[in-house]
């Protein structure tokens, strides 16, 4: 049986305190006797959800970016075209006969998270391509081993899995530090994503440039490269930690 195991994180461009649920800072440490003076940082309420994972060969997934938009319809839904500047393809066999380039995949809705209809085109859009040729019989079944949350106990989904092959195994909530492999490389993603979006406000600060990251360099601090209004060469926290 073939077997994947994906989980999902919030990605916050809150340069503050409360932008570390989305990664794991460094800690300052300072000597209390002086005064510990305030930095200039960007404020952003703004979130979006990163779907990232591995299979069993260690080869990395296509990341899937979940971005929050105030459109309340389908119609009134948009991407700006800077967002796919920053998000390269990534080069994997997967379920094929040989190794080829996937591209991310991007999703929109007003949370900028998984739901229920979210979820159910992830899987079937953006991980059953990766294995064309799964179906019910042995040697041929994929196992989805993946974080708990919505859509994953959708009765009509698992259905329709199941007679593709596709099994569907989410963990116990709370609990992907113990249950998840992946947790394991996303702790040091994270981290460097962090570092990223702390090292490019420090430069537009630097420079004299306004402090707000555009949701559109969410790809840059994940993906690494050269930031077009700063010049600086930021490195590349998913090669990093996603890693074979």
């Amino acid at each position: 049986m073939l077997h994947i195991n994906f989980d999902e994180t919030c990605l916050s461009l809150d340069g503050s305190d409360g932008g570390q649920r989305s990664g794991r800072p460094a800690i300052t440490l300072h000597d209390p006797r002086f005064p510990y003076n305030g930095k200039q940082t960007n404020k952003d309420s703004l979130t979006a959800t990163l779907v990232c994972g591995s299979n069993a060969a260690g080869e990395a997934l296509p990341p899937h970016f979940q971005f929050q938009t105030k459109a309340t319809t389908d119609d009134g839904q948009r991407i700006r075209n800077e967002v796919f500047q920053f998000c390269p393809s990534v080069i994997g066999k997967f379920g094929t006969n040989f190794k080829r380039s996937w591209d991310c995949t991007f999703g929109l809705n007003t949370k900028g998270g998984m739901d229920n209809p979210e979820f159910e085109q992830y899987v079937m859009n953006s991980i059953l391509p990766l294995y064309p040729d799964t179906y019910d019989r042995p040697g041929h079944r994929l196992l989805i081993k993946c974080d708990s949350g919505p859509g994953r106990l959708q009765v009509e989904l698992l259905a329709k899995l199941w007679f593709l092959g596709v099994y569907l195994y989410p963990c116990v909530p709370n609990t992907s530090a113990g249950t998840q492999e992946t947790d394991r490389t996303y702790g040091l993603f994270k981290s460097k994503y962090r570092t990223n979006l702390t090292d490019l406000i420090d430069e537009c600060v630097n420079q004299g440039k306004s402090v707000s990251v555009p949701q559109y360099k969410l790809g840059l601090l994940v993906f690494g490269g050269v930031d077009p209004d700063t010049g600086l060469k930021l490195p590349p926290p998913f090669e990093i930690g996603f890693s074979h």
